[in-house]
C-alpha cells in the first residue's frame, strides 16, 4: 500500500532499440507515391530502415504491433494532413515516450494547437518540386536526430527499461559505377494508342548512379492542349533506366481536371543517347515501346 509520500511510477519496457524510423500516416491510396517516393527514400538516404504499420501488422493485434514497433523504433515521422484519427493517436503514444518526432503537412491547419510549439515541416502541393525539397528536408532532420540522439521522456512519472543503444546500422549498398552520363536534355513521343501521344521534354542531372530532372508532358485532351510539369526521380543500374514522377503542376490545363504521374523503365543503348522502354502511369496505363533521345 503507498503512503502519503510514495508516488506511483509508469515503467515501460522498450525492448531492443533497433536503427528504424516508424512512419504515420494513412493508409489511403493518394498518399502512397508520397510514401514510397519521398519519406521512404529520405529516411534509408539518411542511413535508417523506414517502416509503415501496414507493413508489420497482423489483423488480430494491431494496436499491439504498433505499439511494439513505436517502443522500438529511434524515431518517428508523422504526417498530420487531413487530422486522421489513427495518426493523431499514434502520435500521441510517440510523444509519451519521448520519441524524437518529425511531423510533416499539406495543411499547416491540420496540426492541432498542442503540437504547434513543435517544430513541424509544410510541404505545398501546387509547388512542382514539393517532392524533391521535401525529401532533401527530411534528410537533413534525420540526420540532425541521429546525431544528437536524444531520448528523455517529455512527462514526469514515466522511466524505462531497455537498451539505450541501437543495432547495427544499414549500410548503403555498394552499386557500380554507371557506363553512361545522362545529364542533358531528352525528347520522346510517348505512344498508349493510336491517337493518344504524348509529347515529352525532359532535363536529366546524373550524379553517381540518382537520376534526378524535369519532365514536361504535352498532349490533346478534348481538342485542348494540356501541358504538364513533374519534377522526376530515378537512378541507373548498368543499362537499366528507373526515373518516376514525385509531382507535378499544371503549365496548361486544357480540359483536364486530374492527371496521373508517369514512371517511365527502359535500357540506354551502346551510344548512352537513346533510352528505349516504357511509360506507365499511376492508373496503370502503358505505353507502347517508346524512346527517348537527345
Amino acid at each position: 500500500m503507498l503512503n502519503e509520500n510514495d508516488h506511483a511510477k509508469a515503467v515501460i519496457e522498450l525492448g531492443q532499440r533497433t536503427n528504424s524510423c516508424f512512419a504515420i500516416m494513412p493508409f489511403a491510396p493518394s498518399y502512397q507515391t508520397l510514401y514510397e517516393r519521398v519519406i521512404r527514400v529520405a529516411i534509408e538516404e539518411a542511413g535508417i530502415k523506414c517502416i509503415r504499420a501496414d507493413e508489420i501488422f497482423s489483423k488480430a493485434q494491431v494496436t499491439h504491433d504498433i505499439w511494439t514497433q513505436i517502443r522500438k523504433c529511434r524515431f518517428v515521422i508523422a504526417e498530420l494532413t487531413g487530422k486522421n484519427p489513427n495518426v493523431l493517436y499514434e502520435l500521441g503514444l510517440s510523444h509519451a515516450l519521448g520519441k524524437p518526432t518529425i511531423i510533416i503537412t499539406s495543411n499547416e491547419d491540420d496540426v492541432p494547437f498542442d503540437l504547434k510549439a513543435l517544430r513541424y515541416l509544410y510541404y505545398d502541393r501546387n509547388d512542382p518540386f514539393w517532392g524533391e525539397n521535401l525529401k532533401q528536408q527530411l534528410v537533413l532532420m534525420c540526420k540532425k536526430i541521429i546525431d544528437q540522439d536524444e531520448f528523455v521522456p517529455v512527462f514526469d512519472g514515466i522511466s524505462f527499461l531497455g537498451e539505450k543503444s541501437f543495432q547495427e546500422e544499414i549500410l548503403p549498398k555498394e552499386i557500380p559505377k554507371p557506363r553512361f552520363d545522362l545529364t542533358g536534355f531528352w525528347k520522346g513521343r510517348i505512344k498508349f494508342g493510336k491517337d493518344d501521344i504524348d509529347e515529352w521534354s525532359l532535363h536529366l542531372v546524373h550524379k553517381d548512379n540518382t537520376l534526378k530532372g524535369t519532365l514536361v508532358v504535352s498532349f490533346a485532351y478534348e481538342g485542348e492542349l494540356t501541358i504538364v510539369q513533374q519534377a522526376i526521380d530515378g537512378g541507373i543500374d548498368g543499362e537499366s533506366v528507373n526515373l518516376h514522377g514525385i509531382s507535378y503542376s499544371f503549365l496548361e490545363k486544357g480540359k483536364i481536371s486530374e492527371y496521373s504521374l508517369d514512371s517511365f523503365q527502359g535500357e540506354v543503348d551502346q551510344t548512352g543517347n537513346l533510352i528505349i522502354g516504357n511509360a506507365v502511369d499511376e492508373s496503370g496505363k502503358k505505353s507502347k515501346e517508346s524512346k527517348l533521345e537527345r
